[in-house]
């Protein structure tokens, strides 16, 4: 019983990082952990930032543009909610005047 104790506490315990594994950056879009070595990389104002897609990427260095895009997404799903809201109302009508039609 203590051995399988003392593997558990082994295994539980933090490994060591080697010192050649690159130090992990954080996206500043989405804050996802990124390696610098492998992640999307844009050189703005003398710093250097790493994303972890082109998608992050984009929206860093144009927000405007991306903020537009959004905003016409919002928009055409707000319509098809609201188209869908009138649908059912007009539903909900004509079941009300069958069944009134009916007693």
């Amino acid at each position: 019983m203590a051995d399988n104790h003392d593997v558990r506490r082994k295994s539980s315990q933090p490994q060591p990082v080697p010192c050649d594994t690159p130090r992990m950056v954080k996206d500043p879009v989405c804050e996802m952990m990124v390696n610098p070595t492998s992640a999307l990389r844009s050189d703005i104002g003398g710093r250097t930032f790493y994303f972890c897609s082109s998608g992050c990427q984009r929206t860093f260095e144009a927000p405007d543009e991306e903020l537009r895009r959004m905003k016409r997404r919002a928009t055409i799903a707000m319509a098809g909610v609201l188209v869908l809201a009138i649908l059912r109302v007009a539903v909900f009508l004509g079941l009300a005047a069958g069944a009134t039609l009916l007693t």
